[in-house]
């Protein structure tokens, strides 16, 4: 039984690639002539096909290991670098895309943590990193995902990786920790090509996912839904409502706190 969105890029070639999440599936796997065996007792896994461009699965892989019964990860986004995919989801265990475990600074407790990964054209795991907090991320995740966010990510024309998602308590990143406000913090994120930090910058206190585009290097268009009065910490003249907005970020505005270059509206 699929329990996430299915998300489909294709390469210059048009072949297709498939990333998706199965629960309760508890034999070995036949897609056309590629198999993938079970593992262990574990019923969730997290699925990659490459497909033809006829559609014949050319290749698979599962990348939940067998080591605890309740292995899980939930994929929400994969998109196509043009080289590789970076897909981000929450892990609900200590455990990275690689298998390798996780040890999060502050707490033991087993909480779900936000999570981002490379992964290559032939299905194999670059480098994956997580997003440690003291807090489960995403309270509302369900099965039907009906409010996951998948439009949460995009690249420039360097690689370099532009995310939007929100925390609750601090984050510590590959050693760098960002502190928070208090309640729901909607933060976006660039790293690297290698998933190293390059900066981070608080948005808004959301009532539902955002959305992003990147339009050239460090310009980033950022749609979303506010529950306070304030955007980027500067307050708005609002209409009443739910406080949608679009909002172009730019270098300068990135980089510092000062009052933006250009007016935006937020709309009812």
């Amino acid at each position: 039984q699929v329990n996430s969105l299915i998300t489909a890029n294709f390469d210059s070639n048009n072949n297709i690639y498939l990333f998706f999440n199965l629960k309760e599936q508890t034999t070995a796997m036949q897609f056309d002539s590629v198999s993938i065996p079970q593992n262990g007792e574990n019923p969730n896994k997290f699925i990659f096909l490459k497909l033809n461009q006829n559609g014949n699965v050319i290749g698979a892989r599962n990348y939940l290991s067998n080591e605890n019964n309740h292995r899980e990860y939930i994929n929400t986004t994969g998109k196509f670098d043009g080289e590789n995919f970076v897909v981000i989801g929450q892990a609900v265990a200590n455990f990275d895309l690689k298998n390798q475990p996780l040890q999060n600074p502050y707490t033991s407790e087993y909480i779900s943590t936000t999570m981002v990964s490379k992964i290559s054209k032939e299905g194999d795991v670059l480098w994956s990193y997580p997003f440690y907090s003291g807090n489960d991320v995403h309270y509302f995740i369900t099965d039907n995902f009906d409010n996951i966010n998948s439009n949460n990510l995009d690249f420039d024309a360097d690689k370099n990786i532009y995310l939007i998602d929100f925390w609750r308590t601090n984050l510590n990143y590959r050693g760098t920790e960002i502190p928070m406000k208090v309640g729901a913090n909607s933060l976006l994120f660039k790293l690297d090509a290698s998933g190293n930090y390059l900066y981070s910058k608080y948005i808004d206190r959301p009532e539902s996912f955002q959305s992003l585009s990147v339009y050239d290097r460090d310009k980033i268009a950022v749609v979303g839904n506010s529950a306070i009065n304030k955007l980027l910490d500067l307050p708005l003249t609002d209409k009443g409502g739910f406080n949608n907005y679009v909002v172009f970020l730019e270098k300068e505005e990135l980089a510092t706190s000062e009052q933006f270059t250009k007016l935006f509206s937020v709309y009812p």
